[in-house]
């Protein structure tokens, strides 16, 4: 009699304990975006640092008034598309990561775009969100391995 052992591969293999850590720390960081995001968009009335603020020349003419609802909507919908690549990531997919990735980076740089603020402002303000946004962003890099191709 020959028997035969069959091997049952999980459809998602299990994720080392750091890639959890991780996670866990990109999703309270996420979180927090998305909560900030959401509370400047909900609170504009009182926060109008960003409309004395904002760069006038980028937006149409009709469209100056409401800057800074824009620019905060904007901000919102990359924290939320953010959060969405890291739900990617925790179920180890490439995509998750790559649209983490165009998110973080764009909510990096536009900033000093949008905003008609000295540059060292910016960075002293924005510093501590940067450092950290780049620092998982090189780390979900360096666990791309764990993640597949496919959706």
């Amino acid at each position: 009699m020959n028997a035969q052992i069959a091997y049952i591969t999980p459809k998602n293999p299990p994720k080392p304990l750091p890639f959890k850590v991780l996670c866990i720390l990109a999703f309270f960081f996420g979180g927090s975006t998305l909560f900030f995001s959401i509370l400047t968009l909900f609170t504009l009335p009182e926060y109008y640092v960003v409309h004395t603020h904002a760069r006038q020349a980028i937006f149409p003419e009709d469209l100056r008034n409401s800057s800074d609802f824009i620019i905060s909507f904007i901000f919102f919908l990359l924290s939320a598309v953010a959060f969405a690549g890291l739900i990617g990531i925790w179920r180890l997919q490439k995509i998750g990561y790559w649209i983490f990735f165009v998110s973080i980076i764009l909510f990096v740089i536009l900033p000093f775009v949008l905003f008609d603020m000295p540059f060292v402002w910016i960075i002293t303000y924005l510093l501590p969100y940067q450092v950290i946004a780049v620092f998982l962003l090189i780390l979900f890099g360096k666990n791309l391995k764990l993640m597949r191709k496919r959706v």
